[in-house]
């Protein structure tokens, strides 16, 4: 095991410091110039994670406030996408971005006020929010602005390990045994939506 961080964690894959990065990585064009990814692992959506009381229901409810989001993450740049269509659409949208390095810096500073809302991927927001001192501070916002397909990075031009990476999914998606594994992890938590689709179709057979 080698652990990475969230800006170095591409480069470790492609220079063949590591042959397989598993963590929530969305699957991108721009990741696939410098690595390769298995069949989808993970769906979900992106949304905030808010104060309990407040309400965020479209771009438009951030305006003249600060939004956290992690460094480097896919996020961030689909986030900065969603407010610039949105001062497109509807004129000067003042919501400033404020980089974190990871879970810890988020949620302090949604806690302490110092920002209006943390952006990030649905099921990970929640999973911040049931490990906090006080759950019940946080809420998820009502909507999503992007959706997040998710793969472990490999490297490029290897078919045989990406097929055996490939193979092992499979077998664990069609023999049900995946949805143990989101149990022991998420508990009762509600799949995000497409996820057992997701599982339905990469569980290929030989």
């Amino acid at each position: 095991w080698v652990e990475v961080t969230m800006t170095d964690r591409f480069k470790l894959v492609a220079d063949g410091s590591i042959d397989l990065e598993c963590g929530a990585s969305a699957i991108t064009l721009s990741r696939m110039k410098s690595v390769d990814f298995s069949a989808m692992t993970w769906i979900d959506s992106g949304t905030f994670l808010i104060r309990r009381g407040q309400s965020i229901k479209r771009m438009a409810d951030l305006a003249g406030k600060k939004v956290a989001v992690f460094k480097g993450a896919s996020t961030e740049r689909a986030l900065r996408d969603a407010l610039l269509a949105q001062t497109l659409a509807e004129g000067q949208v003042l919501t400033q971005i404020v980089l974190v390095k990871d879970r810890q810096e988020g949620t302090v500073a949604l806690e302490t006020g110092a920002v209006a809302a943390l952006a990030g991927d649905r099921t990970i927001l929640a999973s911040f929010a049931r490990k906090a001192r006080d759950p019940e501070k946080f809420a998820l916002a009502d909507f999503q602005f992007m959706y997040e397909p998710y793969g472990l990075p490999l490297r490029r031009n290897d078919a045989d390990f990406k097929f055996a990476v490939n193979s092992v999914l499979a077998n664990l998606y069609q023999g049900g045994e995946i949805l143990k594994i989101y149990k022991s992890w998420f508990g009762d938590l509600t799949p995000p939506p497409l996820l057992e689709s997701l599982y339905d179709l990469n569980g290929l057979r030989d």
